[in-house]
This record gives structure tokens, sequence and C-alpha cells, in this order.
């Protein structure tokens, strides 16, 4: 590939070498599975091939290519060009006829075209170079990875001269413009990079943050008259080490990626984290974890350094270019007794807080836990703000005050639920519950939750247990059982109070009861009340209970606290509180039966004493026990009074609160597969079904009732619901003629509609 003697291009001999090459990048890529020199290759692979392009076109008319030159750009103008990643190039010209210049750049893009290259260019003058960077921030950026390929050497000097005088001319501008770029970015992602699936490249602590550090050295590079020199003296030699070992660490896990994907991909999904974890060369004595958890953990550990680095070079980059002096930040002896004295008065400080960084493996956690240290760590932990608690856990200072958290910060949860690591789902639960303490969750789904946390009882073991509850995940087994006797010694060691300790533990045991409860018993049978009101005992441990499950739930990703768990919960939650402060007994349930019956009587216009008594001959306890009295009248007034008793199928949709949920109440004879009938409809229909019961009666009547949404309710506008409920009335009256759909037992089983089912008679 290096002669340079051809006359002609051999496509097809270029395409035999290109790809020889290629998998003997890939072959050395794992046998030492460096990122930084598989990239390098990659990038050295495709300047191989312009150049040899290149010099067989300047043979055939040296003339042309005068003034001419072909640059890289981007990932490959930095030299980390990704297996499949794409080839940015800029085509920079100097002359005034432009038919030849495209016919040159044509002669550049067919043969990489044939090789199966993904090539982005440009073409442009010297002069539209520097304009179009001018009014562009994308192409600005793009021109500080401007990398020479061939052409002319002079040519390309030209552009970075002019390049370089418009940068010094806006130093400041330019990389608050850069800083900003990455807060949106930041503010529109929020969470979502410690996401258990996280994008390599576009995620905060990934490749863009390490960009972003690079971008802006270049440019106070620049401003110095390309002193490489003066920016050298702005990172420390830890951060330097820190960054060279993420860069290296992103680009393998990317190179894997791109392999194992066999195109350009950066999502590190579950399916390829099992992949690449096997090929992986990350050890660790003694652990109980997968290589998939070990090769996240690392992962989750590398972007989380990076972050804070990137967080705080942004910061003193700022000031650098308003004049301010180098920050002095090496200084052990001092910064070790300033962390002792009290690491939280100086915490907001840039100097301080890249001293502790750069000493940060030195300094041991005895230092940290002073007796003041620990109580300003308290106030922090149950003050309003969330900030200063989230940096703390960024920089390790939680890991540092308490030891066993740092297990589980970058612990990853390999499941399709949990969308967050261990570590950054608790700091998303925390922040949930002091936004329902400040009130600013004042949505409607969060209404009632406002109105516990404003009830007075003690907080304190609320937010150890917010901040605690999962303490216990990664060890194996229960990590209820196991994280409730961890927190209970952290407790107390943070100088708090037996009971603080005891009641912490306890939430932490039981955190999961209420969703158990809410979720998956039905919670209108009263021993089901009776028997978690046992468990929690007291108004004040179902109050932070409850608070504590809202926020862990409505932490585990976007959307999944709704309405109908909201609704649930806060219907659980009455009736453990009227058992607790009124529990009755067990033998009155015929009196409580009597009591609704004459709730109903008393209350409907329309139902008749001798009715409801002949009614009630025909029906079971639970028909009276597992139904809201409201629902039971309803029934009994629309579908089993004189007028209506000789129908012997009719049904009624009812739309709920806020018009996000419906119930369907069918009323038929009983028949065989009349349930699987109706999955039937409900799967045909893309309908959610919360909620399933069925009473069958002594005369054979069957009453259906389901809560259910139609999938995707918030997308759809109040017609498109309005005509889905029409088509589902429609193949319910289909029910009564046998003229329904039906699906195979496999796909209604899929869609798990049939373990919200419960059936009672006796």
């Amino acid at each position: 590939m290096n002669s340079i003697n051809e006359k002609e291009l051999n496509v097809n001999q270029l395409k035999k070498t290109f790809i020889e090459e290629k998998e003997s990048i890939k072959k050395s890529f794992f046998s030492n599975y460096s990122g930084i020199k598989n990239n390098r290759h990659n990038s050295d692979l495709i300047d191989k091939i312009i150049k040899k392009i290149f010099f067989i076109q300047k043979g055939k008319n040296k003339r042309n290519f005068e003034k001419f030159c072909i640059t890289a750009v981007g990932g490959y103008g930095r030299r980390q060009l990704a297996p499949y990643s794409d080839i940015d190039l800029l085509f920079i010209y100097d002359s005034k006829n432009l038919e030849t210049i495209e016919k040159i750049v044509k002669e550049f893009l067919y043969p990489l075209w044939d090789l199966g290259l993904k090539v982005g260019y440009a073409v442009r003058s010297l002069k539209e170079s520097i304009i179009f960077s001018e009014k562009d921030q994308i192409i600005k950026t793009t021109m500080l990875d401007v990398r020479l390929i061939c052409g002319s050497k002079n040519l390309f000097d030209k552009l970075l001269l002019n390049f370089f005088k418009k940068i010094k001319e806006r130093t400041r501008e330019f990389i608050n413009e850069k800083i900003k770029e990455r807060e949106h970015r930041i503010k529109a992602i929020g969470f979502d990079y410690f996401k258990n699936e996280p994008n390599l490249k576009g995620s905060e602590g990934s490749l863009r943050d390490l960009n972003l550090i690079n971008w802006c050295l270049k440019i106070l590079a620049i401003s110095n008259y390309n002193n490489v020199n003066a920016t050298d003296k702005l990172i420390t030699n830890n951060e330097k080490r820190k960054i060279e070992s993420g860069l290296e660490f992103l680009l393998t896990l990317r190179s894997h990626l791109h392999y194992e994907s066999g195109r350009l991909n950066d999502k590190l999904t579950f399916d390829y984290q099992k992949i690449i974890a096997e090929k992986f060369s990350l050890k660790q004595k003694n652990s109980i974890n997968t290589k998939v958890e070990i090769m996240m953990n690392k992962y989750f550990e590398q972007i989380g350094i990076i972050k804070v680095i990137t967080k705080n070079l942004s910061e003193n980059f700022l000031q650098v270019t308003n004049g301010k002096k180098k920050v002095n930040i090496d200084n052990y002896s001092k910064i070790k007794s300033e962390v002792r004295k009290n690491i939280f008065e100086k915490f907001d400080n840039l100097e301080f807080k890249r001293c502790l960084i750069n000493y940060f493996e030195k300094i041991s956690s005895k230092d940290f836990c002073t007796k003041k240290n620990i109580n300003e760590f308290k106030k922090i932990l149950f003050s309003s703000s969330n900030e200063k608690f989230i940096s703390l856990c960024e920089i390790g200072i939680i890991g540092k005050i308490i030891p066993e958290f740092s297990r589980i910060q970058n612990l990853t949860q390999f499941d399709r639920y949990h969308a967050l690591t261990v570590g950054q789902h608790t700091l998303k639960a925390l922040s949930i519950l002091k936004e329902l303490r400040n009130s600013k969750k004042n949505k409607e789904l969060y209404r009632f939750s406002n109105k516990i946390f404003s009830k007075k009882f003690s907080k304190k073991p609320l937010f150890f247990a917010t901040l605690l509850h999962d303490i216990g995940k990664g060890l194996g087994g229960n990590h209820n059982l196991s994280g409730a006797k961890i927190a209970k010694n952290i407790v107390l060691k943070l100088n708090e109070s037996d009971y603080v300790a005891y009641e912490t533990s306890w939430l932490i045991e039981n955190h999961l009861i209420l969703s158990e409860f809410a979720f998956k018993k039905d919670i209108e049978d009263y021993s089901v009340i009776k028997r978690i009101s046992k468990s929690i005992e007291t108004n004040d441990r179902l109050n932070a209970l409850f608070l504590l499950t809202v926020s862990d739930i409505s932490a585990v990703d976007h959307g999944i606290w709704n309405e109908w768990k909201a609704n649930l919960l806060e219907s659980l939650y009455h009736k453990i509180i009227e058992e607790i402060n009124s529990p009755k007994n067990e033998n009155s349930l015929n009196k409580k039966i009597e009591k609704i019956k004459r709730e109903i009587f008393l209350s409907s216009k329309i139902i008749k004493k001798n009715e409801l008594e002949k009614f009630s001959k025909i029906t079971y306890p639970n028909y009276w026990l597992l139904q809201p009295t409201e629902e039971i009248k309803f029934q009994i007034e629309n579908f089993f009074l004189k007028t209506n008793v000789k129908k012997r199928f009719d049904f009624f949709i009812n739309k709920q609160t806020r018009k996000k949920f419906f119930e369907l109440t069918l009323i038929t004879n009983d028949r065989p597969s009349l349930f699987l009938d109706l999955i039937s409809i409900f799967v045909s229909e893309n309908i959610s079904v919360f909620e399933a019961r069925i009473f069958t009666l002594d005369d054979s009547t069957v009453i259906d009732t389901f809560k259910f949404s139609f999938s995707s309710v918030h997308k759809l506008r109040e017609y498109e619901i309005d005509k889905k409920t029409k088509i589902l009335k429609k193949k319910i009256m289909d029910l009564k003629t046998g003229k329904v759909s039906k699906f195979s037992i496999k796909k209604i089983k899929k869609t798990n509609l049939l373990k919200k089912k419960n059936r009672y008679k006796d």
C-alpha cells in the first residue's frame, strides 16, 4: 500500500489489502486489548488509503493539487477512530476552478465508498473554512481536531494560522460556550449518565467529557501562542493519569462493542455487556460478583472520576481565562489538617476540592470521621438541598464516612427493571424524598405523599433508611435482611441513638412490604390488611415506610411511579392506618357485611329492601368484603334490579379520575373460556390490565371487573381514547354472539394479564 509508483488505482486490490490490514488490527486488539492503540491503528490505516489515492491522482496532474489538501476531523482527526466509526474529512482548496475541485473530491470519495466506509465530508475554500467556523459552534469545535493527511502543507498552515487568530480573539467566550454546551447536555440527561445500559460516547463522564478537556486545553494553548507547556501546568500529574486511564478504558470498551456489534454502536446494552465481560481482562480476587458486575462497576467508577475532573477543570479553565493565577494544589499536610478540622467548611472552594481529590487515596477514613465532620455530614443529609450531598458522593466522601457505601456506589443492577446503578438509584431516591419535604413534587401523583411528609413524626430513620435501603445489595441472599443489620451498625457509628438505629433497621428490612402487598395481594381482603398492620404496628412507621416506598419506586426509572400505583398505595395506607388505630374483630365480619348493605340501602334512591335481601341470597361474603361499597351499589342498581335482571349479558365502562384509567364491569352467565375471551380482546387492543376480579354468584351469574388503561395513553388525545373505547365496547358486545377474535394461550400468557386474575366464590 505504500507504493507510489502506480499510475491507476486498482480498487479490488485496494479492497483486498484494506480487509487484510483491518483483520490484522482486529487480531492485534484481541491480543493486547488496548483501545488507544486500536483506534490509532484504524486511523493510520485510513490515512494510508487516502494517501495512496492522493498520490495516484496527483501523478495524473500535479498542478490541480498545488492548492488542495485533505484533512481529518472529529474522532478521526484525534486518531481515535473506533472500528466502525464514520470517517470525517474536510477538503480544503484555494482555487477558483470549482469544477476541477469537484472532480478531485469525487475521485477520493468513490474508492472510499467502494471499500464500504461511511464518510462524512465537507468541501470548503480557505476563506469559507474560517467564516463557517466563526458562525457555527459545531464547525468551530471540529476545527480544533483538524489534522493534515496529505496535500498542501502551506495551505493547511494558512488554515491553522487564520483559525488560531480567531480563537485568540475569543478564547474565554469559546471555552464558556463549550462548558455551557455540556451543562445543557447534563440537564437534558439528568441521572441518565449512570444508566445500567449506558451510552459510551454521550453520557456524562464518558468520551464527550474527555473531548471537552482536550478542546479547552487546545484553546488555551492556542491563546498562549501554541505553548503546550503553559497548559500542562493547569493539570496535575494525578489528573493526567486518571484522564489517560479513563480514555484507555472507554476506548477499549468501545472497540469491543463495535467488533461485537459489527457496526457503529455506542449503546452498551445488557446483551453486549455479557459478551464483552467474558473477553474483558478484569480480575477481582475473592469476588462473588459476576464478570459483568465487575466490568460495569469499573465503567461507572471511571465515568464518575472523569465527571468530577471535568467539572473541576471546567471551573479552573474559566478562572484562568479571567486572569486568575494557577491553582496551587500541592500541599498534602495542609489538606489532611483541613479534612480533620472540618472538611465541609471549605468544600465549595475549588483549590481545596482539587487538592482533596489529588491526595484522596492517601487520606484515611479515620481522618474523615471526626465528630465535627460526622455532625456536618448529617446536617447535609437531613437538609433540603441535595446538590451538595451528590457532590460528596461523586468525590467519594460518603464512602470515607460510610465505607460500606463504596461497595454499592457503582454497583450495576443487571436487570431490565432498574435503570440506574445502586448508588445513583439511592441518590435519586434521596433527591425525591427531599422534594417531597420541600413540596417541589406538586404533581397530583405526589399530592398525598406531600401531605404525609407534613405530618409530625421522627424523620431521621426515614432519611437514614433512604440512604441505606439497598446497602445489602451485592452480598448475595436477601438484601433487606443483610442491609438491615449493616445499616443498624452504620447509624450507631454515626452517633445516633438506639431508637434511630433500630427504626432505620426496621424500615430497611421491610422497605418492600408496602409494594408487595399493594401490587401483589388483594388489599380488599381484610386478612391481608390485618397481617400487614400487625407488622407495621405504629402510625409513625407507616408514614416513614410510605414515603420510603414512594421515593424508592419513583427512583427506579422515569414513568415507573404512575397514577395507578399512587392510588393503590394511598388506598392501602388508609386501610392500614384504620386497622392500626381501630382494629376490627374477625368475628365482626358478618356485622361489617350488614353495615355495607345498610349503607347501600340508605344511600340508594332506587334499591328496595326486599330486592337487596333477594340479591344477598345468591352472593358470598367476599363479594361484599373485597369491593368498595360504591362499586357494589353501582352493580346492584344497574344490573340486578327488576328492570335489569332479565338481561343475560350487560356491561359498563367507566372513566376513572383524571381520565387515565378505566373500569369495566361485565355481568353475564358463566361459561367456559369466558375469561380468556375477554383477555383476547384486551391483547388485541393493546390494553394494560392493572386489576381483575371475578365473582361467581349462586345462580351462575358472573361479575367481572377490570381496571385498565390503553397502552401509551399519555400520548393519546381525547378523541383517540374515545375511538378506542368505542372499538372495545363493540368487541365486548361481540362476546354475546361469540364473534371474538381469539389469541393463542401462549401470546396471552406473555402479556402477564392472567397474573392479575382473582376469582371469588366462597
